[in-house]
């Protein structure tokens, strides 16, 4: 027993009796110092086994006892074998051993904390305080044999982050560069700390301490720049601290945040106003900013002449802000307009110069003043202006078409001396003054009211004048004069409008002109034109015989006097005369047959006639009468011969018929007469006959037969047949 205290008090005291445990018979050992290597070498007792508990920094010491082989002993701590406390909590750890072990009163625990023991059957209790940031617990016993038997736990105690700070300026201009800080206050251990910094959800920047052995409670700080862009307006930075003991603990987070705003102005204010503004004149001036950051707390200021525009209105439209007030052109001058775009701190100002400008119309005088300018007449142009500002002004005189710019006799006046003319008529004369300042011209304008006499010229009243009949043209005649003289024209005495009717008309007229100043007469020559008219002439028959001759003659009217073209048949011998106006047939042949056409022409038309001649040869129509002749009398004798040939015959073959019948029977009279309905022996040559007349047919001059009708009934019927025979 008096062994086993000794070596009791050896542990207790490790650091400093080494060399008194040695003598006391035990061997002594160190394994590896490293946390993690005593973490992995913690479990149940082992045999022979001791930690040393001097300090956290140093690696635990295993002591190895040697005893009997048959003695075993095992020990168990509750929980795990590293644990994470948060500093300054209190602290129980439990340990028990098993029957193998023997319990006696110096089984116990060993730590460099405070500590209260308290034992209960084979169960010890350390109760302390962790008031070190890093420690370990070792539960020892001896066995039956004297020997040492311990487990041990690794204890960290942690700090979880007090405080945490993001720390950047909450109005941040765009593309200027900022720098944002983390302070994490009062945290440990500080290798499990991990700190990082967010957009959103975005994770902009992680800072990591595991390489940090750094014992006790400490403070980081965690910087990173950022560039401020549009995007970031209304962002939400956070900075997040997390102490991350797991698995063997919690993790801890706590965070920091903050929305930014940003602003902006990457464009310089727009002013929207004329520069040159007519005195008297209501002018809007607008000026306007695009893409501010924000849009919505820009402000706009329009300042005149060191004046804030108090009627300013204040529009948007999208990424555009614009702000309008209506400015009164009171008093000419110059003016500068001033336009302050603001968002927080930025300010742009641009700047733009006004001119309010006076310009009235210019004065014009014409002097002498006369209603009325005879030609000839002198008179001087004035041209005058007037409370002009600025003063600068040029001024010019135009008379018609003709620019004379004046050399200024005076700041405001200039004049030129015309000589009227009878061009003058209806003329302007102007006054043209123009300010360079303003780009601005201004005209007043008089017309001359020149007169003179009335005159007569070729181009309004000619003296030799044409018309043309039947197209209505009416003659013509003006005068120049100024007032419009009043022409009338006179023909044989009559006076008043005159109207060419027709070619009969033309004569001689005379016309005067009258007006205000005077009056003037003329003589007109009027002549009528128009087209022709034909008469033809044939000097002899239209129908000629061969050999003949035949005269044409074309006669026709017309002003001016027409040319004559003559159409003829194809191949015909013509004479013409030397005006073309006749032709001549000389022995007329059967080519000189048919149409003759006249034409004739002027300027305002044409009229043609035309004449049928036949040329007649009288020997060929001798010859063919002759043989139509002889033809139609050998076709007509012919017919009658061949019709008295066929006559006879019937006739015998009758008189055979008749005959036979005689032999047979007698011929009474009444047998004789034909009946009424009976066709006669001669029925294709009889034809009805008057009374005691005779009908004669004569087939030629050798042939004759004559048939004799006689209807009285005292004749026989014989005495007809010899008749009719004969």
């Amino acid at each position: 027993m008096a062994r086993a205290w000794e070596l009791t008090l050896c542990y207790m005291f490790l650091g400093c009796c080494v060399t008194r445990c040695s003598t006391a018979g035990v061997t002594l050992s160190t394994p590896e110092s490293s946390m993690g290597d005593t973490e992995n070498s913690m479990g149940n007792a082992s045999r022979g086994n001791l930690l040393s508990t001097k300090s956290l920094d140093a690696a635990p010491a295993d002591m190895e006892f040697k005893g009997s082989e048959e003695e075993l002993c095992e020990m168990t701590i509750a929980g795990p074998k590293l644990q994470f406390v948060e500093f300054g909590s209190p602290v129980f750890w439990n340990c028990t051993a098993t029957t193998t072990c023997a319990v006696v009163p110096g089984m116990g625990w060993e730590t460099s904390l405070t500590k209260q023991i308290n034992r209960t059957g084979r169960w010890i209790t350390l109760s302390s305080t962790m008031d070190e940031w890093d420690t370990k617990a070792v539960c020892y016993t001896f066995s039956t044999g004297g020997n040492v038997f311990t487990t041990q736990i690794a204890v960290i105690a942690y700090l979880p982050p007090e405080d945490v700070r993001i720390n950047i300026p909450q109005l941040m201009e765009v593309s200027q560069s900022y720098e944002l800080t983390c302070d994490v206050k009062n945290i440990a251990p500080k290798r499990n700390l991990v700190v990082l910094i967010k957009r959103g959800n975005e994770t902009l920047h992680r800072e990591l301490y595991a390489s940090d052995h750094t014992n006790g409670s400490t403070s980081v700080t965690v910087s990173y720049h950022i560039t401020a862009q549009r995007e970031d307006h209304e962002a939400e930075y956070t900075c997040l601290a997390q102490l991350d003991l797991r698995p063997n603990g919690k993790l801890f987070e706590r965070s920091s945040n903050t929305i930014v705003r940003v602003i902006s102005l990457p464009e310089d204010p727009k002013i929207d106003v004329p520069g040159v503004i007519e005195r008297g004149s209501n002018v809007t001036i607008k000026c306007k900013v695009a893409n501010a950051i924000p849009i919505e707390e820009t402000q706009i200021r329009l300042i005149l002449k060191d004046e804030v525009l108090t009627n300013t209105m204040e529009l948007r439209n999208g990424d555009v802000k614009s702000a309008e007030a209506v400015v009164l052109a009171a008093e000419p001058g110059n003016y500068s307009l001033e336009c302050r775009a603001r968002v927080g701190d930025m300010v742009k100002t641009v700047k733009k110069e006004l001119l309010f400008f006076n310009f009235p119309d210019p004065v014009l005088q014409i002097l002498p003043k006369r209603a009325e300018l005879p030609v000839g007449t002198e008179v001087n142009v004035i041209c005058d202006v007037v409370e002009t500002y600025p003063r600068e002004v040029q001024l010019s005189i135009q008379i018609g078409t003709l620019l004379e710019p004046c050399e200024m006799e005076s700041p405001s006046s200039c004049t030129y001396t015309l000589m009227v003319q009878k061009e003058h008529v209806e003329v302007t004369a102007a006054c043209e003054a123009t300010m360079r300042a303003a780009n601005l011209t201004r005209r007043t304008s008089k017309t001359l009211n020149v007169v003179y006499g009335p005159e007569f010229s070729d181009s309004l009243c000619p003296s030799a004048q044409t018309v043309v009949e039947g197209h209505n043209t009416i003659f013509f005649c003006k005068a120049d004069g100024n007032p419009a003289p009043t022409v009338t024209c006179s023909k044989d005495g009559t006076v008043g409008a005159w109207r060419q009717t027709g070619r009969n008309d033309s004569g001689t007229l005379n016309c005067t002109a009258t007006n205000s100043i005077g009056v003037s007469v003329r003589v007109v020559k009027v002549t009528i034109e128009y087209k022709p008219r034909i008469t033809l002439f044939i000097r002899g028959p239209e129908n000629i015989e061969k050999g003949h001759n035949l005269t044409l003659e074309c006669l026709a009217d017309g002003l001016p006097a027409p040319e004559y073209i003559w159409t003829t048949p194809k191949g015909a011998d013509i004479i013409y005369s030397s005006d073309n106006r006749t032709l001549t047939i000389t022995s007329a042949t059967s080519h000189h047959s048919g149409s003759y056409i006249c034409e004739a022409r002027n300027r305002h038309g044409s009229d043609t006639q035309q004449k049928e001649i036949k040329v007649a040869d009288t020997l060929p129509l001798i010859l063919g009468l002759v043989l139509a002749s002889v033809a139609l009398v050998v076709a007509v004798t012919g017919g009658v011969a061949y019709y008295l040939w066929n006559r006879a015959r019937k006739i015998r073959k009758y008189e055979s018929q008749k005959s036979k019948q005689k032999a047979k029977k007698p011929a009474t009279r009444d047998s004789l007469l034909p009946q009424e309905n009976k066709v006669l022996p001669f029925e294709m040559v009889a034809c009805p006959m008057r009374e005691g007349r005779m009908k004669t047919f004569e087939a030629s001059r050798a042939l004759s037969v004559i048939f004799r009708i006689q209807d009285s009934p005292s004749r026989t019927s014989g005495g007809r047949w010899q008749e009719a025979k004969r």
